[in-house]
């Protein structure tokens, strides 16, 4: 067992997590961070990105902007977390220039077009280095990195949370982190729903983001929020992968298999240029209807802004023109046919850990940011760059209040790392994979895009049938499979709380982030509040909270 002392914690080394550890190590704290994966190729920008929607003065107002997120979210967001994401837009593109990524072009000069988000697409140049920069910068910092270490528990003594173990994905050594406090970064919930293009690892977002910081905080006794809401998005027919945003921003058009140019129907004079959300709802809508297949009509873009689009795909997503090439797509005169992902769980404005003001958790000592949290907002990579930024301020200030790390007892650590190494003592039972396509088959049968309350009752039973079974099946062979067998159990224990705050939420909001067939309108006089859920005596609960 290896153990580690140090003032913050980080858990999660994506761009949240690494804006966090800098911002951290400048205001005199000592780091360590947590890194599932490498922290040079971690997080959802793993792959780097070439364009991230921010909120500059000038192009938009800043009451626009305010007023857009709230149509957006039907008015569940959070506007202290929107203003500080607003405010924060042109010292984050600042912060990035100095850190080496290109944000401007070779004559000095912001390229931008208009993003379905509200905001505006910035384009980076540089952008597959976006996460390498950020890498480097942290390990500049003098902030200490513990790569390929997978979080399983956090520590809490006397109500407050202490520190984490984990263990180390290659060896298997279990490591306990001692902290004052203690930045939870760990992404968002991925695996929960079958895959449209039915192979398990070919996500819109990182496969390997399980909710595993959610499934300690609920453990830990801290609350999610909004996890009724989950999300999805347009993307290639059989090919998972972001860049639609892009191409609509530079003017693409959607059409059914009649001809139909349909976004008026759902969106009036916007047009394509509407939330991801209303976007994913009429493809889903039109298909649904029989006026599918969907496509996305290239034809008449602008040459120039094309051109910047299939350059950033370059950065971000490379193997897009493999998949142009091998279904002989040409962009330039043709048509490329949609579908809409799975859902997924991603903070922002669907379902994460409940933070307040100051980046806390319902415990103290334990903090939030990125799309580990229910921040209310669409704003994605510059939201958890800014976000990771001001949230380690206040972990800094709580910290430095501290003058020792407190320590967990030995009966604490003892149980962390009793549950960490249960896998491995259990004999295997059903296959792991097997376990994780009944999840992903229940979450999609009846907790999918559409739900009512017999799918969620069916869904709810069979879920924890699902729980009941893993206790015993979920084994491990080896040090790979012990991080397949957490992934799972923290799988299912994100997918209860979706189930139950669906049931409890009795309305239809954001499209199909939550639709309940048997409550198809929107009833902001009864359902206009956050639903939070918690573990009381080891039983998960739902409560509300009024907004503002």
């Amino acid at each position: 067992m290896h153990e580690i002392t140090t003032d913050i914690l980080v858990i999660g080394g994506g761009l949240a997590g690494c804006q966090a550890a800098v911002r951290a190590r400048q205001l005199g704290c000592e780091v360590a961070v947590m890194e599932k994966s490498y922290i040079h190729h971690s997080g959802a920008a793993c792959m780097g990105l070439k364009d991230m929607v921010v909120y500059l003065p000038g192009i938009n107002t800043k009451q626009s902007e305010m007023a857009l997120q709230k149509r957006a979210t039907h008015g569940l967001n959070d506007e202290t977390m929107c203003e500080l994401i607003l405010d924060g837009g042109a010292a984050l593109v600042d912060r990035l220039e100095s850190w080496g990524i290109q944000v401007r072009n070779d004559e000095g000069e912001l390229v931008y077009d208009q993003s379905m988000f509200g905001g505006c697409n910035l384009y980076i140049w540089n952008g597959k280095y976006l996460k390498k920069g950020h890498a480097r910068q942290v390990k500049k910092s003098g902030a200490h990195v513990f790569n390929r270490v997978m979080m399983t528990d956090l520590l809490v003594e006397d109500g407050a949370v202490v520190g984490a173990v984990g263990f180390h994905t290659r060896s298997g050594e279990a490591m306990v982190f001692h902290a004052k406090a203690t930045i939870l970064a760990s992404g968002d919930c991925v695996r929960m729903y079958q895959a449209p293009a039915g192979e398990n690892f070919n996500r819109w977002r990182n496969p390997y983001h399980t909710g595993d910081g959610y499934a300690a905080a609920l453990r830990a006794g801290a609350r999610l929020k909004h996890m009724e809401f989950v999300q999805g998005t347009l993307v290639p027919k059989d090919f998972t992968a972001p860049g639609i945003n892009a191409f609509i921003g530079v003017g693409a058009k959607l059409y059914n298999a009649r001809g139909e140019r349909f976004m008026g129907e759902y969106a009036g004079e916007r047009m394509e240029k509407s939330p991801r959300q209303l976007l994913a709802y009429a493809v889903f809508s039109e298909i649904k209807e029989g006026r599918g297949p969907i496509f996305m009509d290239f034809r008449d873009l602008d040459r120039a802004r094309f051109d910047l689009v299939m350059r950033g795909f370059e950065n971000e997503k490379p193997t897009y023109f493999t998949y142009f090439k091998e279904r002989h797509i040409d962009l330039k005169s043709g048509m490329m046919e949609l579908e809409v992902s799975e859902p997924y769980s991603r903070g922002e404005l669907t379902g994460g850990v409940d933070v307040d003001s100051t980046f806390g958790l319902t415990l103290p000592g334990l903090f939030g940011v990125g799309d580990a949290t229910a921040y209310g907002s669409w704003s994605a990579a510059s939201g958890a760059m800014i976000l990771g930024w001001e949230g380690a301020a206040r972990a800094c200030a709580y910290a430095q209040g501290l003058h020792a790390a407190p320590r967990p007892s030995t009966a604490t650590v003892a149980a962390a790392l009793d549950r960490l190494e249960g896998p491995g003592r259990r004999p295997p039972g059903m296959e792991l994979a097997e376990i994780e396509r009944n999840l992903q088959r229940i979450m999609t049968s009846y907790a999918g895009y559409e739900r009512n309350e017999t799918s969620l009752r069916v869904g709810l039973e069979r879920i924890r049938k699902l729980q009941r079974l893993a206790e015993t099946e979920v084994g491990a062979r080896d040090v790979r499979e012990r991080v397949k067998a957490h992934e799972i159990l923290n799988m299912l224990e994100v997918a209860e709380t979706i189930i139950l705050a669906a049931k409890e939420r009795k309305e239809s909001r954001m499209f199909l982030n939550h639709r309940r067939t048997d409550y198809p309108e929107r009833d902001d006089k009864r359902w206009l509040k956050h639903l939070l859920v918690q573990k009381q005596a080891g039983r998960v609960v739902v409560s509300e909270r009024a907004v503002g």
